[in-house]
């Protein structure tokens, strides 16, 4: 084989070979399948084998894995719009130190992407001749293919192979988001097989349009024996060639693609098809009925001398009479040649990851090998618009079903398109460590928490903003929050952590005093020191009153409620005391209760200072029942000895303000119970502790709808400490529902996934916890079943499900790439005994 360059010109989608020959080549937009998801994946592969019976008319295609650079620093400036300005310039610099951050781990920055490749058909190859043949006889000199189609070809060369190329789009329109590659796209792609590896600006390289810079490549297989040398300047990257050998004798469940995928570093995978035609006298059919034949004469022939036939002819007879049966079924054959690339820029690391690979497909009965003496053959090969139908080595036969379980066009990407760094896909395989299921991923997830609220074209699968956040104590879910906290401080929003627990205060506190931390990470200490902590405290009499739903609640506003604010008021007050007195009392107790509320809001109405303590005084005034009395009586010593003291009040205080952009809103003095204990059982200090956590949601709710201009962020940890109460459960209900309209996101942190009664949420993160399996995969949506159940099982400490907003679920190591603020989320610290404890595993 004349080892040379294929293509010599290019117009939008369209590669001219040297041959005359016309490509045309498709984007196809991966789907998101999780491993998990068997119907999906099933579903998938029908529709890839149907694709690929369709395009059987055009006899060869390939399908193309190529990775591309994932343009990092790109991909963070589109969020520079949506940054704060109220740090200076420390939002920017911590996004430049986050990208350096990430690179410094050594994870690859690419991202998988997936063509199509269609031989055209001409509709007038007589026509195409002559005009190859006036077009060559005007070369300059014989190095055909090294120039400009514009200074070669008349351009309607191309526009003889467009209506085979019409014709082929619409076959793989068969696909959804399927688009033509743009020009740019083709050039770059065609240009990646001589840069492999090495750094570069895609979009510039697809910007060059002279065919002979496109392959200005220096290609050395004679510097390492078994390697191809790329050199490109000063830039030298090592490329090995690697075939698929064998594949296995059930082909079923072998997602070649999806391998590839979960490998640590990228891997390029070209699958070139070529249409095996069923009928003829050198036609599949005929070849499998003569090696039949032969097959059987062997062992008939081997009976008769030696009493027994060989495996090789057994096996033989059972692979054509299964092929006789396909045929019979009249299932298209392709046969295919199927190359890796892999890449380094030293020859140690690329011997690794060849030996690696090898290996990985070893463990599954595959065999994939190297040709030590082919790499520079297969590297042509490899080149678009090459012709590989007469090659004899290396040759699967595989159905249009064969190569659909293959899983091309298929990923596991989850997150944002642009966004903050969060950590890595996982692959189905289980971890060690958290860092060791980090090292096992180069598949970065990116997150924009407040990127729902902003899209308007419908691509999304759902229009809710709202994040949940759930899963055992210790499992992960706090770090994630602090990380999603940490993106929201760095973005234009405003924001209330609500934290019943006092624990961030903690963390903040350590390495703010830390003067070492100051020096060493100033951005990083700006952002930290730029969160305000707002404490209520019962011991402190300036808080009395503050949570006086009289204060917090405007009677007057009814934005973003089910109900006005004089119902709102009502049911709230009404909540509270019922939660306050539970069983005491009479029907005719509850009835003058009610109309002294009635009468201390219509007060409020008329402009007057009421509160709480209004109501009960109001009640104190029947002299006419004993039942009443008491129960005045009985609420008057409650609500003065305890922590209902924030929530009582004449009304004569100004009520919780909140003015900086970051409050972390904590609670001192509370008695909270334990997640699971039952309501009847709380003791008295735990019952006010719960009410205080009601109005905080009452107070939350109108955080979030007082201005509809502004972006307004409400995490709740321990959300069920909200939710617990009736009014508390509607008014996250309400809040998950307004979340769109009044450019609000609503986070709840909680550990079970019923905690929160709504469905009304765009993102779900879930941490294992294993009294309630079944329901988390439910929650996600994925199926219940064993094998989803064993991989909630086997989930390391910062490992999740995460749902993105367009319905995507896959299991993701949470990570924080920045070692200051790794520091302040730390809430652990490992002791000499713990490392003890490790060394003697």
């Amino acid at each position: 084989m004349k080892l040379v360059v294929p293509f010599k010109a290019v117009k939008d989608n369209i590669l001219l070979t040297q041959g005359n020959e016309a490509w045309a080549y498709f984007n196809i937009e991966a789907l998101s399948i999780s491993d998990n998801d068997e119907a999906g994946i099933s579903k998938r592969q029908t529709q890839l084998s149907l694709l690929f019976d369709r395009l059987a008319d055009f006899e060869d295609f390939e399908l193309r894995l190529y990775n591309r650079d994932l343009d990092l620093v790109n991909r963070y400036k589109e969020l520079q719009p949506s940054l704060a300005t109220d740090m200076g310039e420390t939002a920017v610099q911590m996004i430049v130190d986050e990208i350096s951050a990430i690179t410094a781990t050594g994870v690859s920055q690419t991202i998988e992407r997936f063509v199509l490749g269609i031989k055209l058909h001409n509709q007038n190859s007589g026509k195409v001749i002559k005009q190859a043949t006036n077009a060559m006889n005007n070369f300059v000199d014989e190095l055909a293919g090294w120039f400009n189609y514009e200074k070669l070809f008349d351009e309607k060369l191309f526009d003889d192979f467009r209506p085979s190329e019409k014709q082929a789009y619409e076959k793989v329109g068969y696909l959804d988001h399927t688009r033509r590659l743009t020009t740019d796209e083709l050039v770059h792609l065609m240009r990646n097989n001589f840069i492999q590896g090495q750094l570069h600006d895609f979009r510039k390289v697809g910007q060059e349009r002279d065919i002979f810079k496109l392959s200005d490549t220096v290609i050395d297989d004679g510097a390492v024996s078994g390697y191809v040398k790329l050199v490109n300047d000063d830039n030298v990257c090592y490329v090995a060639k690697l075939v698929l050998s064998t594949t296995p004798e059930n082909i079923t469940g072998f997602h070649l693609f999806r391998l590839v995928q979960n490998m640590s570093y990228p891997i390029d995978i070209n699958l070139k098809a070529h249409y095996y035609k069923s009928e003829g006298i050198y036609g599949l059919a005929t070849r499998a009925g003569q090696s039949l034949k032969t097959a059987n004469n062997n062992v008939k022939e081997r009976y008769q001398a030696e009493g027994f036939s060989s495996s090789k002819d057994d096996k033989t007879i059972e692979i054509a009479e299964v092929l006789n049966d396909h045929i019979s079924e009249k299932k298209n054959f392709f046969s295919t040649l199927v190359t890796f690339t892999v890449s380094a820029e030293d020859i140690e690391t690329l011997h690794d990851r060849v030996a690696n690979l090898i290996e990985s497909f070893r463990s599954i009965d595959v065999n994939i090998v190297k040709p030590i003496g082919e790499q520079k053959r297969l590297f042509y090969y490899d080149l678009m618009g090459s012709d590989v139908s007469q090659n004899r080595y290396w040759v699967q036969l595989l159905t249009s079903e064969g190569i659909g379980e293959l899983l091309f066009a298929v990923n596991q990407q989850v997150g944002s398109n642009i966004g903050f760094y969060i950590g890595r896909g996982a692959p189905k395989t289980v971890a060690n460590s958290t860092q060791d299921a980090l090292d096992s991923s180069k598949r970065m997830v990116f997150f924009n928490p407040l990127i729902t609220n902003e899209i308007l074209d419908g691509s999304t699968s759902t229009t809710s903003p709202n994040i949940m956040i759930t899963g055992k104590t210790g499992r992960g879910k706090s770090y994630l929050t602090k990380i999603i906290l940490k993106i929201i401080q760095l973005s234009n929003a405003k924001a209330i952590y609500f934290d019943p627990k006092q624990e961030m205060r903690k963390w903040y506190s350590a390495v703010l005093n830390d003067q070492t931390f100051k020096e060493d990470y100033p951005d990083e200490y700006t952002l930290l020191n730029n969160v305000r902590f707002v404490t209520l405290d019962v011991s402190d009499k300036t808080n009395y009153g503050v949570l006086d739903p009289f204060i917090v609640i405007d009677v007057r506003h009814t934005m973003g409620q089910t109900q006005s604010g004089e119902e709102s008021l009502k049911a709230t007050v009404q909540e509270i005391f019922k939660q306050i007195y539970r069983d005491y009392g009479s029907l005719i107790a509850e009835t003058e209760l009610d109309l002294a509320i009635n009468k201390i809001i219509q007060k409020r109405q008329a402009g007057e200072t009421v509160g709480m303590l209004d109501v009960i005084e109001e009640l104190a005034q029947n002299e006419d029942d004993d039942d009443v009395k008491h129960l005045a009586k009985f609420l008057s010593g409650k609500v003065t000895r305890s922590s209902l003291s924030l929530v009582f009040s004449h009304g004569e205080s100004e009520g919780l303000k909140l003015n900086n952009r970051v409050t972390i809103l904590e609670t001192a003095g509370l008695t909270l119970p334990q997640h699971d204990k039952a309501k009847q059982d709380y003791t008295e200090f735990e019952v006010a502790s719960m009410i205080v956590m009601t109005v905080l949601g009452v107070f939350s709710r109108t955080f979030a709808t007082r201005d509809y201009d502004e972006k307004t962020v409400e995490i709740f940890d321990e959300a069920w400490t909200f939710t617990t109460s009736d009014i508390g459960s509607r008014i996250f209900n309400e809040m998950a529902r307004i979340g769109r309209s009044a450019n609000n996101l609503l986070i709840p942190v909680t550990q079970s996934v019923h905690d929160v009664k709504s469905d009304n949420f765009g993102v779900l993160f879930a941490f294992d916890e294993d009294k309630e399996q079944p329901d988390i995969l439910q929650h996600v949506g994925l199926p219940v079943n064993d094998d989803n159940i064993k991989e909630l099982s086997n989930m390391v400490m910062g490992q999740c499900f995460m749902k993105d907003i367009y319905g995507r679920v896959e299991k993701i190591t949470v990570d924080e790439p920045l070692v200051a603020m790794q520091r302040a989320y730390q809430t652990v610290k490992a002791g000499d005994t713990a490392q003890a404890e490790k060394a003697y595993r």
